[in-house]
């Protein structure tokens, strides 16, 4: 049975349903001990299946308490831009996955450069630097990394639609 890290978990969404779908433990890491605890709070309440294997910790991405190869899969849903040094964040998950085991991040990436007045905006709100990246970059990040590049982007609107069954989708980028 496959083990699962959920990187920057915050309140456990990813991992509960990481842990009802595909059956498998779940360990959900982040920075922040608030959003642990939410996240602890959510399991005693019940948002997990009664019998899944899932479990909170705090950890920082660029350094976890994890032997190397521990796990099955390594997925982030969009926090490693908000780690101070995103290839250690990276590098960091493909020590800890085991060879020919998968790395899966959800990152959103900019198609042009934004206005600075917005990212300084946005930085001053979440209290961190928001430095935009564009796909290439994203890809760099990974290669430099040691990954290997599995491109899973649908190519149309339909496709993306079909893969998410009744989801609507307007646009793909």
């Amino acid at each position: 049975q496959d083990r699962v890290l959920d990187v920057g978990c915050n309140t456990g969404f990813l991992s509960f349903e990481l842990a009802r779908v595909a059956d498998c433990p779940v360990i959900g890491v982040d920075v922040s001990e608030r959003m642990v605890t939410r996240a602890d709070e959510r399991l005693k309440r019940g948002y997990a299946p009664a019998d899944a294997s899932i479990g909170f910790m705090r950890a920082d991405a660029t350094s976890f308490p994890f032997s190397n190869g521990s796990f099955d899969r390594v997925v982030c849903g969009g926090s490693t831009p908000f780690v101070a040094d995103p290839l250690a964040a990276v590098r960091e998950y493909r020590r800890v996955v085991r060879n020919w085991g998968f790395v899966g991040e959800l990152n959103f990436f900019y198609e042009s450069e934004p206005p600075v007045a917005l990212l300084e905006e946005l930085s001053d709100r979440l209290g961190t630097t928001i430095d935009p990246c564009t796909l290439d970059d994203w890809s760099t990040l990974h290669r430099e990394a040691g990954l290997a590049a599995y491109d899973m982007a649908p190519e149309t609107a339909e496709q993306a639609s079909d893969a998410v069954g009744a989801a609507s989708v307007d646009r793909v980028v």
